[in-house]
């Protein structure tokens, strides 16, 4: 029998719960390393033991039957690890499919949540496949934990101590704090801010109205290309203080709402700052990042996009806190008619991501490799926008990453709509030669 105690949840876990996704175990973070072949199966559970230690949010579970959360104290029930022999292939298909059936077999209530798979691969290199349930951690998360990772195989190789982490608040730590802040007055009073800055406003247009299933989930991407992306980072380290948001909407926006209507977009941000005296949670790992929506106008195109720009950062200046109110109402508040003002403002059409990245110690032997780490979003139930947008970063350029549905859109759509905002990016920022 497992000891559990329960456990305060953060917002998103929350808001993860009320999706009712029916494959709600197949939801990761996942991310695939090339390491050196003297890294064992064995090495990698004494370490994911020691890190699994480390951080509490490594160690949960849902009770049976409830969406209450116990943490467990025995971080060895909750992770695997396991020795794959792909030595002679090269068919990336063949990896994929491995790593699907891996990325396919976490269990929310019963364990494991965590996997790591040591794979021999091609012409004996190794790859190590890290999946871990995205109710853990986030996108910064996995990265401190990938650090970690690595610094205590290394101690663990060398016989050397394990390097103690800097001190750090605990994922659930910082939930109940933030319930705290919840019930706070400078919090409650933001609740007239959201109803107007998350305003609801007219259905995004499609090439036909059609279920919008996970199942039918393709993906666009499409690069900035080299000077784009200078031009891009020069004006927002000049004048945004290095968050692109303003300047790629600006780009966005005119392509999707071409009769210059206002556009509603749920902006994700990292979490780890934005609240009064919130606590320095910057290498707790935890499902720490925030969602919320905001409606923008937009200038005419007929405006330079430096002027867009200007014109959108002026709106996200307005939004209180960076945006870490709206998640706190809308999911922690003890007021019902709170979270009931902010649930009825729906979901909007469309998701911007700006992927960011925080790792613990600088990566010496695991590093990016180019192999699949396969599915890790299940494919049955629906998908929450018709429009998901992450902006990644790939060899120094940016990319437009969009996912949209093959019933809603053809595939020609979205690549259009990728290459327009590519090209309105570039005549408006690059000089014309």
């Amino acid at each position: 029998m497992i000891d559990r105690k329960s456990v305060p949840l953060l917002p998103e876990q929350r808001r993860f719960l009320t999706r009712g996704l029916p494959g709600e175990n197949h939801w990761n973070q996942a991310a695939v390393c090339s390491i050196p072949t003297w890294i064992g199966a064995d090495l990698l559970g004494r370490a994911a033991a020691v890190v699994c230690r480390r951080h509490e949010a490594l160690r949960v579970l849902l009770e049976p039957g409830s969406a209450d959360v116990g943490w467990i104290s025995d971080p060895a029930s909750l992770f695997e690890v396991t020795d794959v022999d792909l030595t002679g292939e090269s068919d990336t298909r063949v990896f994929a499919r491995e790593c699907d059936r891996i990325q396919e077999s976490l269990d929310l209530r019963a364990g494991p949540l965590i996997r790591l798979a040591r794979i021999g691969w091609g012409r004996g290199e190794a790859r190590l496949l890290i999946v871990v349930h995205h109710f853990l951690v986030d996108g910064v998360g996995l990265g401190i934990l990938i650090g970690d990772l690595e610094q205590v195989c290394i101690a663990l190789s060398r016989g050397e101590p394990i390097p103690s982490a800097r001190p750090a608040p605990g994922a659930h730590e910082f939930a109940a704090w933030l319930e705290q802040c919840a019930e706070t007055p400078a919090i409650r009073a933001e609740v007239d801010a959201w109803e107007r800055i998350g305003r609801p406003v007219e259905p995004v247009r499609l090439d036909r109205d059609a279920p919008n299933t996970m199942a039918t989930t393709e993906i666009v991407t499409r690069s900035l290309g080299a000077e784009t992306t200078r031009a891009v980072m020069d004006l927002v380290r000049g004048k945004y203080r290095g968050n692109p948001t303003a300047v790629l909407l600006s780009a966005i926006g005119p392509t999707i709402r071409p009769s210059g209507d206002a556009l509603r977009t749920n902006l994700i941000g990292h979490g780890r700052s934005g609240l009064p005296d919130q606590p320095r949670v910057t290498r707790t790992v935890g499902w720490l990042s925030t969602r919320y929506p905001v409606t923008f106008e937009f200038l005419p195109d007929r405006h330079g996009i430096a002027d867009r720009a200007a014109a959108i950062a002026a709106q996200l200046h307005e939004i209180p806190n960076s945006g870490a109110g709206f998640g706190l109402l809308r999911y922690l508040s003890r007021d019902a008619e709170i979270r009931g003002r902010l649930a009825a403002l729906g979901e909007p059409d469309i998701t911007l991501n700006i992927r960011g990245g925080g790792r613990g110690p600088e990566p010496q032997l695991f590093q990016p490799a180019a192999e699949p780490a396969g599915e890790s979003e299940t494919s049955t139930g629906f998908r929450e926008h018709v429009h998901g947008i992450d902006i990644a970063s790939d060899g120094g350029e940016l990319q437009l990453v969009w996912y949209f549905s093959s019933t809603q859109f053809d595939r020609t759509t979205i690549e259009d709509y990728c290459a327009e905002v590519a090209d309105r990016l570039r005549s408006g920022l690059v000089p014309q030669r």
